[in-house]
């Protein structure tokens, strides 16, 4: 959502603090006609160090693979448990199609 990597961490070591079971990742899609169409998109590869990064940071939570998994990662979706991720979440989606 055109964070910084900087920010990415602040937010995982805050997460840290918090202490919570589990951490849900979820990616946007960008579409047209929401204020974020014009950020740059997350590529797999990105994601993936990102879920990496949270592994290090959040090593006593499952990490879960949510929103927009599937459309952003593709062929690389599997990814997520060999990165880290514990949950990887399947079957139909919330809020957009495919």
């Amino acid at each position: 959502m055109g964070e910084s990597v900087d920010d990415r961490v602040s937010i995982e070591f805050s997460q840290k603090e918090l202490n919570p079971n589990v951490v849900s990742l979820s990616f946007i899609i960008l579409v047209g006609g929401i204020p974020l169409e014009n950020e740059p998109k997350l590529k797999p590869m990105e994601i993936l160090k990102i879920i990496g990064v949270m592994c290090l940071i959040l090593p006593k939570q499952d990490l879960s693979g949510a929103g927009s998994r599937g459309k952003i990662l593709r062929n690389f979706l599997s990814f997520i448990l060999y990165f880290g991720g514990t949950i990887c979440l399947i079957g139909c989606y919330v809020s957009t199609n495919g």
